[in-house]
């Protein structure tokens, strides 16, 4: 136990002689800049009126938290939210006792050395939002960024609560053109993601959608197209007609989440306006390119 221990102590030891050191901020923290100070967090609340972004992950982190920082943090949408809607804080929770870190992690009754989890809390670290644990996804992460907005008496922008739909199910759509199919599709609520294709010869589309939101044959009628009785995989996707207004205007250099992408198409295609679903940041890179 005791040579677990002095291990333990040398491990975390080394840790902090390497952040100490490190040029990059750690590949676990995605690509939001965390603050590591909570006391400068807290100030930070205070003076902006934006909630506090808690994050408790592992440095070196395991498998998990290396996917949850490549597939979530390095998100476009939500390290532009991170950075600008909240007060972004990070603590290792691999750290001993004595440190700020382990301090945080006694406060909020966190387990150490455990996967990733988010907590947003006000200036004065009282929660805002359910603690979200095993979750790794997008969705799940901006959910919960939106539900602390909320309590915090904050509206979410459109471009993170359109993340919050969770691609849980697939339908295939049958219509002439599979480029009006994304746009007519692509704007229903719901869907997460469109994908133009051909089955039996026909052009199709392919929809990832979030059933707590709407169903197939809602989609379908609502968009004016068949729903066809097959399986997606069946479908062989194009990739060159994949968002064919977004590709062809001028927004289409930008980094974009594929929701994103599928909305901004969709409101192209009608005429709409697509940019409220995109980040300030987006936004002024479109306007320092033009």
């Amino acid at each position: 136990m005791k040579k677990h221990t002095l291990s333990t102590l040398l491990l975390a030891t080394s840790m902090l002689s390497a952040c100490s050191v490190r040029a990059e901020p750690p590949a676990e923290w995605g690509d939001v800049a965390w603050k590591r100070d909570a006391a400068t967090a807290q100030a930070d609340a205070k003076r902006t009126g934006r909630p506090i972004l808690l994050l408790f992950t592992e440095v070196p982190g395991c498998s998990t938290v290396n996917r949850y920082a490549t597939d979530v943090l390095r998100n476009p949408v939500i390290a532009e939210a991170a950075e600008t809607l909240f007060v972004p804080l990070v603590v290792h929770n691999n750290l001993p006792a004595g440190t700020p870190d382990h301090a945080l992690l006694t406060r909020f009754h966190e387990p150490a050395w455990n996967n990733p989890v988010l907590h947003v809390v006000d200036a004065d670290l009282q929660p805002l939002a359910s603690r979200l644990a095993g979750d790794y996804t997008v969705a799940g992460t901006a959910a919960t960024m939106v539900a602390g907005l909320e309590k915090a008496g904050g509206d979410a922008p459109p471009w993170l609560t359109a993340l919050t739909a969770r691609a849980d199910e697939v339908a295939v759509f049958g219509m002439y053109c599979f480029w009006s199919g994304e746009v007519a599709l692509g704007a229903q609520e719901g869907v997460v993601s469109t994908e133009p294709g051909f089955l039996n010869g026909g052009e199709v589309v392919r929809v990832r959608f979030d059933p707590r939101r709407t169903t197939a044959r809602q989609l379908a009628a609502r968009a004016h197209v068949d729903l066809v009785s097959a399986d997606a995989g069946e479908v062989k996707p194009t990739a060159k007609d994949r968002n064919y207004q977004l590709r062809r205007s001028k927004l289409a250099d930008l980094s974009l989440d594929a929701t994103q992408q599928t909305r901004v198409n969709a409101a192209l295609g009608q005429g709409g306006d697509p940019t409220r679903w995109l980040t300030p940041r987006q936004i002024a890179r479109l306007g320092a390119g033009r």
